[in-house]
This record gives C-alpha cells, structure tokens and sequence, in this order.
C-alpha cells in the first residue's frame, strides 16, 4: 500500500482495522484497511448500510479499483473478495475481470465471474485435444486443464506466463499453423497449364506509350511461368500505391485469354469497378477483345444477357464488384481470377468466386504492403510477388503536418493551385456532425471553403450516395470546373486523376499510416509536383504528432506498412489477413515468430503422410 500512487488500478490485500459509517449530506462507509506497508481507504456511498454488516475489523479483504489521494490513499467503490481469506496459501492471487456497463447494470461484478468461472472448472470434465503428443512431448506442454485453470488462479505469476499462458498461446499458434498448412495443400492442387499467348502479351506491351520499369518487368516474367506450369497459381501481387500493378495483373491474364478461357475481374467498390472496366476494355481493344461488367446497379436486361453470355463462354473478360459472387453467375471456361485490393474481402467471399472452377488460377492484388515479418509467417501460404519500385516520371508527394493556426494562410496556396488548372482533394473523417466530438464534417467544411474560396466550385461525395452519382461527380470533377472534392474516404482506392496535385486530410491523427498512405496515392499521379497536408486538432495527442511526423519523412510503401505494424501492434494489421483463420488473441505471430516457424516444420513432418 505505501506504493500505491494517484491515478493507478491495484489490487490490493489486507486486513480490515475500522468499518464507520457516517450520516452526512450523502450516507457513506468508510472502511480503513492495512498490510504490513502500510494503510488506505475504502469508501461507499451507496449500500453502505449492507456493507457495513459484511465488513467487519480483522477480516482479509482483496480489493481491485482506482487510487485516489486524500489525505491518505482511497478506493471509492473498489470491487472486492472477502473470499481472500480462505486458502490464502494456495490461492495467493485473485483474478480481476473487466465488467461492461451491460454487467455493471445487471450487478454483474468480477467477484461474481470469479464464482461462475470456479463452477465452470469444478463441472468440466473434458477438454479438447488439439495437439498431437507428440508435440505435447518435444515442447514439454503441461495438461490443458491445468493451464486454463492455473492461468485464472495461478499461484506464482512467473509460472503462469511461461508455463500455463504458453501452453495456451501454443494451442492458437499450432491452429493457425494447420490452416495455413492446409491452405498450402489445397492451392498446389493441379490446375492449368497456359503456355500460349507470349504474342499476345508481346502485342499489348508494344502498344504502351511507356515502358514497364524493372520491377513490373521482373513481376511479368514471374506470372508467365507460373501460369505455364501445372500446378495452380495462387500469388499475392503487392506493390506501393501508383507501381502499374493493374498493367502487369492484365499483361498476365491475357495468357489465360490466349489459351481460350475467360478472365474474372473482382473489385470491392462500383467506382473501382467502373474505372477498372474503362481501363480494361480500352487495353483489350487494342488487342482485338472486349470485356463487359457486372455490378450490382447493371441494368437488369443488359446483367441477363451478360449472365447468360458468360454461361455460354461469349464473354471473355468480366469486370466487377460482389455481383460476380452471385450463384447466377456461372462462366462456362474460367481460366484466371483476380482480386483487386485483396484485404476488402472476406476468405468466404475470395471461395465462393474461386468454386466457380476450382482450377483457375488465383492473382490477388494490393496496395497495402505486406511486412516482411508477416510475409514469413502468417502469409507463408501463399507466393509474394512484390514490385519495389515506381515509374521514373513519379514525384515523391510532399507532405507536411499543419497545425490549427496554420490552416488560414493555406487557402492561399489551393486558390494559386487550382488557377494552374490543378485539382484538390480534401478530405473529413465522417459525414455528419457528432456532438459528443470537436471533429470537422462534411457540410461545415464545404461552408468553411465556400467563404474562404468563393471564386471555387466544390463537389462532395460520400460513400451513401448511389454509384450512379458517384461517378458522375468524379467524372465532373476529372473533366469540370469544380476545383475542390470534398469526400470521405470513399476516393481511398480507384481514383486516378492525374491533374489533382493537393491532398488534404482532416482530422488525420484519426486514420492508421497504411490509409493515409492509401489517400495520399490519391495524388502526385503524373509528373506535376503534388502536395500532401495533414490537419490534426489541437488536442492531438503527442504520440499521434510523432507518428505523422514520421509519415511525413516516409514515401515508401513497404517503410510506412513496417511502421504501422509497430503502432498498431498486430492486432489490427492480422485483420487484414481474412482468411478464416480464429483470431490471434493470446499468442504474438511477431515475437513468437521463430516458434511459429519451428512449429510449421514440426506439422509438414506430422501430417505429410495424410
């Protein structure tokens, strides 16, 4: 207790010396408490007379809270366990669980959880056996029972996390290590061999009014062997944001093209999916195919004819978003799958397309670089083909932090901006105005930049906008006079306009580094020299100003994904993964990650002869 310092949660033990209930304004129960260091209070105001009846000096009490300071250390309203008393010696410890306001409002406390986990343990008799013995044996596992009981009541703190703890991070770990295993199995499956259309692609590479750098070189030449050889492809294509991915997905699917099969084009959003098909019909007309797409706003006679088209194999590439997930989609001769922007779709999502022939082969794209750290764990399952570098004509986006009292003088600098003919994106965090929050919204911010800019048009999109009208305002904004495009994040992926120069986000200290990185793509996508600015408000904190500090110096894609996985920690980042895996709850796939390896070996010997 003499350790005890303001502001802190303990758990604290000791003996009860008074129990005095005072009648003022407020009833209140006050409860003097020691151990061997020293002494405290606890206070109540409401059940005091209750309490004062089950408080009584001499007793043993535990008691979790916050510490307060008043003349001496205070609990007000601290959860407590007179049970502390009993079997002191073999329960040294006493486990405090977290209660919601759903179980503060049922008068659920950690004492009563603590019962209902006893009798959990007292009545369960079984208990899964997930790993091999002999796996148990070579890592010296101890009982499951055991290290789920001994880690809510353990009796040394050091043994519970080395021994009870890991035992149940292990467990996690060894499942996730057999669904990649699997996961292995089923993508080295037999598939298609396409060793025809080399001349097409050459075709369409002499057609580009730019040469592909090195790196979408080496990723072509790569895709072409693979999708040669017998077994199927299943590749994550990953780059930073502007690298020619899309180019180098299409160079490689035109093998599949060559060879008679159709291609399936998946994108997360009806903007994407219509860019994407613009782009993708104009390339394949140069080499004398078409494509058509299927999204969930297609014309109903114009998407029947395309269902039954694609059944007939008459159509040959097909873009679109989760319409092509539709059981009324069926293609007569699939040959290759891509997904763009991979991480927007769930695993059920990403099977359902690939059951539509289980022989396709499977080239997923994103923007989002994959940590090197992860690539050799979590995503071992699958082939990483990485493009490290952007085309030549590309300008590093200039990006600067501006605090509140420089906002003013940088209205200036748009106006300037746009009468070059350029374009500016400005971006809020949310839609609607919150109350409870100081956070800019769209329709004040559109207010702000209509009297500070009044000589320039401002557009605004949101995501709840139909996609009809939201094309259309992208397209107005690509080809009109509107200057500023006030949106969410809905422009983070699937906007290309070369003449916005200007990226501004609101409200940045809201977003992760990989999204911002994300939004700032959005600009410095020709050879105009473009800018970045990152508003934050003033109660940022300073932990959030470092952080985009450090963005600010970083313009790669692979640094910027390396330092989110640090400030996030792995928690969010393994979201991205969807592949079915159960969450990684206990067990960290970074620092373990050696085990994790040493583990993978251990199942490829075990369950080969499966």
């Amino acid at each position: 207790m003499a350790e005890l310092t303001a502001g802190c949660e303990a758990l604290v033990r000791g003996e009860i010396t008074q129990v005095r209930l005072e009648r003022r304004q407020r009833t209140m129960l006050r409860v003097g408490l020691q151990d061997a260091t020293g002494h405290m209070e606890l206070i109540w105001f409401s059940r005091a007379a209750y309490l004062q009846r089950v408080l009584s000096p001499g007793k043993i009490i535990s008691c979790f809270g916050t510490v307060q300071l008043y003349h001496t250390a205070q609990m007000v309203h601290p959860e407590f366990d007179l049970t502390a008393q009993e079997g002191s010696k073999d329960e040294p410890y006493q486990p405090v669980y977290p209660t919601s306001e759903v179980f503060s409002a049922a008068r659920i406390t950690s004492t009563d959880i603590r019962k209902f986990i006893r009798w959990i343990f007292k009545n369960l008799t079984r208990y899964p056996e997930n790993i091999p013995r002999e796996l148990e044996k070579k890592y010296t596992l101890p009982p499951l029972a055991d290290a789920l009981y001994f880690s809510h009541f353990p009796k040394d703190l050091a043994e519970r996390k080395n021994k009870w703890f890991f035992r149940i991070q292990f467990e996690e770990l060894y499942q996730t290590a057999v669904q990649l295993h699997w996961n292995r199995r089923e993508y080295t499956l037999p598939g298609r061999s396409f060793t025809a259309g080399d001349d097409l692609q050459k075709r369409f590479i002499d057609t580009l009014p730019f040469a592909l750098t090195a790196g979408q070189g080496h990723a072509v030449e790569t895709l072409r062997r693979l999708s040669a050889s017998e077994t199927k492809m299943h590749i994550l294509l990953q780059g930073d944001v502007g690298c020619g991915k899309t180019v180098v997905a299409f160079i490689a699917a035109l093998k599949a093209l060559a060879a008679g099969f159709q291609v399936a084009w998946l994108t997360p959003t009806t903007v994407l999916a219509d860019q994407s098909y613009r782009t993708i019909a104009a390339w394949l007309s140069s080499v004398g195919y078409t494509a058509h797409c299927l999204t969930a706003h297609t014309p109903a006679t114009e998407k029947r004819n395309i269902l039954r088209e694609t059944r007939l194999g008459n159509v040959s590439w097909l873009v679109g978003t989760h319409a092509l997930l539709n059981n009324s989609l069926e293609f007569s001769s699939l040959g290759m799958i891509i997904i763009d922007e991979q991480h927007r779709f769930g695993s059920a999502q990403r099977l359902t397309l690939q059951n539509k022939n289980p022989q396709a082969d499977l080239l997923m794209m994103s923007a989002t670089p994959i940590p090197k750290s992860l690539a050799a764990t979590l995503y071992s399952d699958l082939e990483i083909l990485s493009i490290p570098d952007l085309p030549k004509h590309r300008r590093p986006v200039q990006t600067h932090l501006v605090p509140p009292q420089k906002v003013l003088p940088m209205y200036g600098f748009l106006e300037e901006r746009i009468s070059q003919g350029e374009k500016v994106f400005w971006i809020i965090p949310r839609i609607d105005e919150d109350i409870r929050s100081s956070r800019m919204d769209l329709e004040k911010r559109k207010a702000i930049l209509q009297e500070q800019l009044p000589q320039q048009r401002v557009s605004w999109l949101h995501g709840k906008m139909p996609p009809r009208e939201k094309e259309a305002i992208l397209q107005d904004f690509a080809t009109g006079p509107a200057g500023i495009l006030l949106a969410t994040t809905v422009i983070e992926v699937g906007v290309d306009i070369p003449e916005a120069t200007v990226m501004v986000i609101e409200n940045s200290e809201c977003f992760g580094l990989a999204q911002l990185h994300q939004l700032r793509g959005r600009v410095g996508r020709s050879s105009l020299k473009s800018w970045c600015f990152l508003l934050c408000g003033a109660e940022t904190s300073p932990t959030s100003v470092e952080r985009l500090h450090t963005f600010c110096s970083t313009h790669d894609g692979f640094t910027v994904a390396e330092q989110d996985l640090m400030l996030r920690g792995t928690g969010e980042v393994l979201g991205h993964r969807q592949s079915g895996f159960s969450d990684i709850i206990y067990s960290d796939i970074l620092t373990q990650a050696p085990l994790f390896q040493a583990l993978q070996k251990d199942i490829e010997t075990l369950l080969i002869p499966e």
